[in-house]
């Protein structure tokens, strides 16, 4: 009989990372127990979590099974409606239902701005400097964005080459900042501008991100030195303009600073008049890098770590720049507990469905069934699955917290590698015919998990379309009468019996059964 499939809300709303439930609604038409199976098609797999994908249903009561959506935190997820279709199938009998709706995946905005070098400097004589600026759009749809440029004493002029940027989900894009003073000095002492550079999304003007750099800005000449500077400039010039200039270090920076033990920060420079740098990182030798350029270096112990940078030309050595990083432990995760690992039942044939069960500490982030390298969701409580392989195998859950700190438990299963078809019931009557009987017999039979089967009767071969039911044939002679049931695989299973003919049926017996077959069709 035909069975009832509806859920609730044909519309699902929910944000990218987040695990939001679909409850499946199924009226069982059926007057016996039936066997069923949950599938969802029209998104991703790896968006939906189906815990228990076959289940029993009732007769007479409505059945609840759930599954979840849970699309991934990322710019790939992008925010959107989208059309899925959940599908019921009876195991049993094939028949399946189906019902429609779908997933709103909601919005989510991040924008990110970076500036490489973090210091710049806008030597005297020189009216200008310039920046690397990169955007990047973190969120799951598309942003317009406008940029902008500022420094607190308003002492700088900014020129940014795009002030306007169309970023997809997961783009980025890099322009050049132009940073000039709005006034400069022959005689000044050096000062250092904090400058802000902020990308903000202009549909959403709550969404921006923004990156902070210093300016430099040094005049000709400093106040301490101009005297001495111009009697020494009249009686060195000559010589100065034979000499090669000294190497020095124009920039030299790191970020991030802060930083956890196991993360990276990027170390940058820039030199002038140097032909190589030596790089001295904490308590280690001093390193040779090209006159310009950047590497990540990765944090392995807490504490303060000294960065030291020096210019090199024609063993003419700059002075040193220094700078610190801080670097912290992280906090340690708690160690993974499988608090239960059940798999029922442990002796199966290939094919069939088991019931994995478990259950872990909340300090397990991450959970793989082996062999077959099934990944689990830690938060649920169990899945099915089929077995595939013959023979004794060793099922294995690992469970790693979020340092990859492992737990393991191990149960040993047993696959018998034959059909999944069973016969349950195979009954001939009479086994023995009377000689003064017509020879008439009945055949009945119960059959589960059966796609198929045959009656052979002597060396004619019956189809069977039921899995219960009987069969009325004359016999004249002795026959040998198999039943043969076959799975969904094509293995099948067998029983024989043998109908003689025998001596003369007493009066007033019948050939018939006694009563009606319970299992047969026909009632």
């Amino acid at each position: 009989m035909s069975f009832g499939v509806r859920i609730d809300d044909k519309v699902i709303q929910t944000e990218p990372g987040a695990s939001v439930p679909v409850a499946v609604e199924i009226e069982p038409g059926s007057d016996s127990m039936e066997r069923l199976e949950l599938s969802v098609e029209g998104v991703a797999a790896e968006w939906t979590a189906i815990p228990v994908p076959t289940f029993d249903a009732a007769p007479g009561a409505k059945h609840v099974e759930r599954f979840f959506f849970k699309p991934p935190r990322s710019a790939e997820t992008h925010a959107g409606t989208y059309p899925f279709l959940v599908r019921i199938r009876s195991l049993d009998t094939g028949e399946a239902k189906t019902v429609q709706g779908a997933l709103e995946v909601k919005p989510f905005y991040h924008l990110s701005v970076d500036a490489v070098p973090r210091k710049a400097v806008i030597k005297g004589g020189s009216k200008s400097t310039s920046v690397e600026l990169t955007v990047m759009n973190l969120g799951n749809c598309s942003q317009a964005i406008q940029l902008y440029a500022s420094d607190e004493d308003e002492l700088l002029a900014f020129d940014l080459e795009n002030e306007h940027l169309n970023l997809e989900p997961g783009q980025q894009k890099s322009l050049s900042l132009k940073i000039s003073g709005r006034k400069s000095a022959l005689l000044a002492s050096p000062r250092l501008l904090p400058c802000t550079i902020t990308a903000r999304s202009i549909e959403q003007p709550s969404n921006g991100g923004s990156a902070q750099l210093h300016v430099e800005q040094r005049a000709l000449i400093a106040p301490a030195h101009a005297a001495t500077a111009a009697v020494v400039a009249i009686l060195a010039t000559a010589w100065v303009a034979m000499m090669p200039k000294a190497p020095e270090i124009t920039g030299f920076s790191a970020g991030p600073q802060n930083l956890l033990e196991g993360e990276q920060t990027l170390i940058s420079w820039t030199t002038e008049h140097a032909g190589a740098v030596e790089i001295k990182i904490g308590e280690g030798d001093f390193l040779r890098f090209p006159p310009t350029g950047n590497f990540n270096w990765k944090a392995s112990e807490s504490g303060d770590v000294r960065v030291t940078v020096r210019a090199l030309r024609e063993g003419r050595i700059s002075d040193e720049s220094i700078l610190y990083l801080n670097v912290k432990e992280p906090e340690r995760a708690g160690l993974p507990v499988i608090e239960r690992f059940e798999i029922t039942p442990t002796e199966v044939k290939v094919g069939q469905t088991i019931q994995v069960t478990y259950q872990f500490s909340d300090s397990v982030e991450s959970a793989e069934l082996s062999p077959i390298g099934l990944k689990l969701d830690p938060r649920a409580n169990g899945v099915q699955l089929v077995v595939q392989v013959p023979g004794e195998t060793e099922w294995k859950i690992l469970a790693r917290n979020k340092d990859n700190v492992l737990a393991e438990q191990s149960i040993l299963i047993t696959a018998e590698d034959s059909s999944l078809a069973t016969i349950e019931k195979f009954e001939i009557f009479p086994e023995v015919i009377p000689l003064n009987s017509d020879g008439r017999i009945t055949v009945s039979w119960r059959l589960t998990k059966a796609e198929r089967a045959e009656l052979v009767i002597g060396e004619e071969v019956v189809e069977i379309h039921t899995v219960s039911g009987r069969w009325e044939d004359n016999i004249v002679m002795d026959t040998q009468i198999t039943l043969i049931a076959y799975d969904v695989n094509g293995k099948a299973v067998e029983e024989m019996k043998l109908v003689t003919i025998g001596n003369a049926m007493p009066l007033g017996e019948s050939s018939e059964p006694e009563g009606p077959d319970p299992d047969s069709p026909n009632g």
